[in-house]
């Protein structure tokens, strides 16, 4: 078995997995993959195949030595380049939560069961680090690299890995279920703010405050069912304390749908009540992404900067009927696109007067585009309700 991320080998049409000691194996099983956490589990069968060991992330202390071990894949002139690196440093923090896997089902309309509890560090990660395991001194595997937070493209110190134990748990459903059981109570959390703190007379500034309490496959979901209210602050699961919004994803993500917890809450009002519920976990619904469509072209290749897809099917629904186009899925901050300040999820329905209606006529027509050239740009913003009309220059290549 092989961890690694699912954005590694989300959309590959062929896989191949190549060791330290130049072995190649071109059959490679797909386990499964978890969009929501970014981790993927992949199969090969071979001999003289050495484990690494998996530590425990959650005894890791910010301040240890860790190591990220990856292959950023650069390439020096004639020669193979940087097929592997091993980097050092510490960590910085841990719980982070940077809303790189949020931010991406938003854009495609689908259920956002995102668990973002990254470590960070500032060992050195790049872009061709990612599914490279992050370890600790005794060589144990601690988290996947996984994300860089950068105005560069390269690492600036900030560097973001899934905790093993959160992996573990991935890869336990992957090989046992073939596909994650997710539990969950049906609600809708934010982080406590120091305000939020003060009115609710809290002890610290932690906890998750419930903003939506929702329905789970079209019924009352747990949390309601519970009798859980909108305002109400969820400081501990089972009697243990309950940090932040990635602390309290990570301890529900740790029970198995079906079983019961007990939440301790405190609720909005003159006495700020604190009370126990018994809530029973219910199975998340797994996004299903096979009929979703795939990207047209990559960031790199093209000449405003831009990937684009085909209009989800869920954003479809809320947008008017005669705006037909392709949704911007990611932008280059330092391509034409990026530069022009237009952002992800905006919808492009013609270039150079030319209407688009599907990746493919963006890909003809924007092939058609001399390297330097002036495009015109008709957008629509699905947020504003409007049409946006804008001429920019793109890249020379």
């Amino acid at each position: 078995y092989i961890l690694t991320n699912n954005h590694v080998v989300e959309g590959a049409a062929t896989i191949a997995v190549e060791l330290a000691d130049h072995r190649r194996f071109d059959v490679v099983e797909v386990v499964g993959r978890d969009p929501q956490t970014d981790v993927a589990l992949l199969k090969i069968d071979g001999e003289n195949l050495t484990p690494v060991p998996l530590g425990f992330s959650d005894s890791t202390r910010v301040g240890d030595w860790v190591l990220a071990i990856g292959s950023p894949g650069f390439r020096l002139g004639r020669r193979n380049g940087l097929r592997t690196t091993v980097t050092a440093g510490i960590v910085s923090a841990k719980g982070r939560n940077i809303g790189i896997l949020g931010n991406r089902f938003w854009l495609q309309q689908l259920p956002n069961l995102a668990i973002e509890d990254f470590i960070q560090t500032d060992a050195a990660i790049n872009p061709g680090n990612s599914g490279g395991p992050l370890v600790n001194a005794r060589g144990e595997v601690i988290g996947i690299n996984t994300a860089i937070a950068s105005e560069t493209g390269r690492s600036e110190g900030y560097g973001f890995a899934v905790p093993i134990e959160l992996v573990r748990e991935v890869m336990e459903d992957l090989i046992e279920y073939g596909k994650v059981r997710r539990a969950l109570i049906g609600v809708s959390i934010r982080d406590v703010t120091a305000y939020d703190a003060e009115y609710y007379r809290l002890d610290d500034v932690a906890g998750a405050k419930v903003s939506e309490v929702g329905l789970v496959k079209g019924e009352p979901g747990p949390a309601a069912a519970a009798g859980i209210q909108r305002g109400d602050v969820i400081i501990g699961v089972n009697g243990e304390r309950i940090t932040s919004v990635g602390d309290l994803q990570r301890r529900i993500r740790s029970h198995e749908p079906g079983e019961t917890v007990t939440l301790q809450i405190v609720r909005a009002g003159e006495e700020r009540v604190r009370e126990e519920v018994e809530v029973k976990l219910a199975e998340a619904e797994t996004p299903d992404r096979s009929s979703e469509p795939r990207t047209a072209r990559a960031t790199v290749d093209d000449p405003l900067g831009i990937e684009v897809t085909a209009v989800p099917s869920r954003l479809r629904r809320s947008i008017p009927e005669d705006v037909d186009g392709v949704m911007i899925e990611e932008v280059d901050r330092r391509g034409p696109a990026g530069r022009a300040r237009i952002p992800r999820g905006w919808i492009i329905t013609a270039v150079n007067g030319k209407p688009i209606e599907n990746p493919d006529d963006y890909d003809r027509v924007i092939s058609e585009v001399a390297p330097g050239s002036v495009v015109n740009l008709i957008l629509y913003s699905p947020a504003a309700g409007n049409h946006v009309i804008l001429s920019i220059p793109t890249s020379r290549r």
